[in-house]
């Protein structure tokens, strides 16, 4: 298993216990006890994707489970018993309450092309992050930490040998890596219906990529060149979310995101390599590249929702995003051939009674969501697309906070039959930890 493109961070049971004391509910220990458990045991692993080769590798949009639940709905979407992670205006709108969210996902991926079929399967923890309220009713501050990107592949190819046609060689291109999110967001409420919010995002991670060509000769050595990326910079993006009133217990929201172009410091270190073959010892290395100092370029970001809410009884929502990814360059410059990329979305939420005290299922929340996506990868002239269905449930526990669970199939693919299919299932797992924190109490 290749690492995750995802920093390592190794919750231990000392972070259990402090949640716990700082949550101050015993009732919830058990539950974050797990989640932090199994987020220590199998945080370290993705699944593979040839397409996590291009580019910056699979992008990870920063969903909660309950967003997934819906389909990806997020930037127009008003609960206000969530965290939301994509648009940092609708803090704004969130009850007075501290919100701790964490959650997990788990897939199966079916890869195929032709009569080639490769399984695999992947554990990671999504998001840890926590909102707080700065000024009660007004504004709302929070710190997250997300997956960006992610790259796993081991491609296997064979061609000639320039300068020598009739020899021919395996060609094996191998990575893994990613890039990390840790943000701090601002949500303000500036007039009644109206809200804005600000996000500081700090990405890093690092790339291992490596090409080991092998000839076909029982005589020879392979030749592998090792690279070494390491990228750390500031991004920063916005949002707005507003409000129009169409009846008593119901509203309106529309929702805008957009975040600015991003050029990242980069370090390159690379190697050239001559292995053993078979045993891929290293014989003998040589130094191609020394630590040089260069950017990647992120494209801009932009996204526009809305959502249409009936008081607590159901939400029905949609998003619509785009990074233009012709814009990205790599650390030498270079433009790769990526598309801009979009994604649609429409959830539906629904909560039959949640002031029900004889029935605990009329008081669950139920989600379920569509999306269909144009991915930024093109392989051999051959826009590669991504659909899927969601359906989604949130378990009451305590008076205001949640046990989240989301399922999620979908299916990527190429329009022509030579396209790579990846076919996946994704179970995901979330706690959403709603208290009262800094609240002076008056005595008549």
């Amino acid at each position: 298993n290749a690492a995750s493109l995802q920093t390592q961070i190794w919750v231990s049971w000392d972070f259990f216990v402090f949640m716990s004391i700082i949550i101050g509910r015993v009732r919830y220990s058990l539950v974050v006890g797990v989640m932090l458990l199994f987020s220590n045991i199998l945080f370290a692993q993705s699944s593979q994707s040839p397409y996590s080769a291009l580019g910056i590798g699979e992008i990870i949009q920063p969903y909660l489970v309950t967003n997934v639940g819906m389909g990806g709905i997020s930037v127009g979407y008003p609960n206000t018993r969530h965290f939301n992670l994509m648009n940092p205006a609708l803090l704004g709108v969130k009850e007075s309450f501290t919100t701790f969210e964490a959650g997990y996902t788990g897939e199966t991926r079916t890869i195929t092309q032709n009569d080639l079929t490769q399984r695999n399967g992947s554990g990671n923890l999504m998001y840890l992050g926590i909102a707080f309220p700065i000024k009660r009713g007004r504004w709302m501050s929070g710190f997250g930490l997300v997956p960006y990107s992610y790259a796993n592949y081991n491609i296997i190819t064979t061609g000639n040998v320039n300068g020598a046609e009739d020899e021919e060689a395996v060609y094996n291109f191998k990575g893994d890596g990613g890039l990390n999110n840790l943000f701090w967001s601002h949500g303000v409420r500036v007039l009644k219906n109206l809200s804005i919010g600000v996000k500081i995002s700090y990405l890093f991670g690092n790339f291992d990529n490596q090409t080991v060509i092998e000839l076909d000769q029982d005589y020879s050595y392979n030749s592998a060149l090792v690279e070494s990326i390491r990228v750390r910079d500031f991004n920063i993006g916005f949002g707005a979310a507003y409000r129009v009133n169409t009846g008593e217990a119901s509203g309106l929201y529309f929702g805008g995101i957009y975040e600015l172009k991003a050029n990242l410091n980069t370090t390159v270190f690379e190697l050239l390599d001559r292995q053993q073959k078979g045993s891929g010892i290293t014989l003998s290395s040589d130094t191609i590249i020394d630590n040089l100092k260069t950017t990647i370029t992120l494209p801009q970001k932009y996204g526009l929702g809305v959502s249409f809410v009936k008081g607590i009884k159901w939400i029905i929502s949609a998003d619509f995003v785009v990074q233009e990814w012709t814009g990205y360059k790599n650390y030498s410059g270079e433009s790769p051939l990526l598309s801009d990329s979009y994604r649609a979305s429409l959830g539906f939420e629904l909560t039959p009674d949640a002031n029900s005290v004889t029935s605990y299922m009329s008081r669950m929340v139920y989600r379920t969501g569509v999306y269909y996506e144009r991915t930024p990868y093109v392989v051999n002239n051959d826009q590669i697309y991504d659909f899927g269905i969601n359906f989604g449930v949130s378990l009451p526990v305590g008076q205001a906070s949640l046990v989240n669970l989301a399922l999620n199939y979908g299916q990527r693919d190429g329009s022509l039959t030579t396209a790579i299919s990846e076919s996946y299932i994704r179970f995901s797992l979330g706690l959403t930890v709603n208290d009262i924190w800094f609240y002076r109490r008056k005595i008549d």
